[in-house]
């Protein structure tokens, strides 16, 4: 089932906790061998609650892996998405202090999900490259990417009921440093996926194109049910300037209550 974000800018939340909460399910049999239910986590928590973010306007995969870390965030069933970022925030969230924040420790709920680390792909923006990316995926799970999705991206998909992406914007790849003209500053952005796999397949000239499989946040009947194949290896849309990972954390709030019963 992938979630529709509707008429709230929330592509940045929806995404990065989709990958968290997958890695929870990965990791915990990874690390523990021991499967780990884990609920349906919170996109509102993080469009309610986050100070690094804009609710509705948008907002950063990497922040959101910030306040993942700092504070943590809720089961779906404590807070539901509710497509709109005037709903009150149902955790103390606290202020800074000395460089300390001490919201997480006036929560009344111990049913908060941390991260135990986040960064983007090989530690920086523009760091990451196709085949880091990949391993990452393969080691430790999805990974979430900001892009620029224009309407020759993303929507062509729909309008010429293609099964991929590909690069059709004049420099649309390009990262912003010099010599490419034109580009000042960082890559611009306005949308985040997930990156949950990677193939490759012929096009209709037999050349071989290679591509990621990105689960999107516009609902199951867009692409091919919520997913689509995008062009990889060409930093498409900035996709592979802005990788991030986010790690989970069994050492704090329901995880680590969930896995010493799994231990027990």
């Amino acid at each position: 089932e992938v979630d529709e974000q509707r008429d709230c800018g929330s592509c940045y939340s929806i995404s990065s906790v989709y990958i968290l909460e997958k890695r929870f399910e990965i990791m915990s049999w990874k690390k523990y061998k021991k499967k780990i239910n884990i609920p349906k986590l919170s996109y509102q928590s993080v469009i309610s609650c986050s100070p690094y973010n804009q609710g509705c306007d948008g907002g950063f995969p990497f922040l959101v892996g910030k306040h993942m870390y700092e504070f943590g965030i809720l089961s779906e069933s404590l807070m539901k998405y509710e497509n709109n970022d005037t709903v009150k925030c149902k955790m103390n969230i606290g202020t800074y202090n000395s460089s300390y924040f001490y919201g997480y420790y006036k929560n009344k709920t111990d049913d908060i999900f941390y991260a135990s680390n986040y960064n983007y792909i090989n530690g920086c923006y523009e760091c990451s490259n196709e085949y880091d990316m990949m391993n990452e995926i393969l080691m430790n799970g999805p990974i979430v990417a900001a892009i620029n999705a224009t309407p020759q991206l993303l929507n062509l998909y729909n309008l010429n009921d293609k099964n991929i992406v590909y690069d059709t914007v004049t420099n649309e790849n390009q990262v912003c440093d010099v010599p490419n003209e034109g580009f000042n500053g960082w890559q611009q952005t306005n949308h985040a996926i997930a990156i949950v796999g990677w193939g490759e397949q012929t096009d209709e000239n037999n050349k071989l194109v290679k591509y990621w499989i990105i689960r999107n946040t516009w609902g199951n009947k867009w692409g091919y049910k919520g997913y689509l194949k995008f062009q990889r290896g060409i930093n498409l849309a900035g996709i592979e300037s802005q990788a991030v990972f986010i790690d989970p954390d069994f050492s704090r709030g329901r995880p680590k209550e969930l896995l010493a019963k799994q231990q027990a």
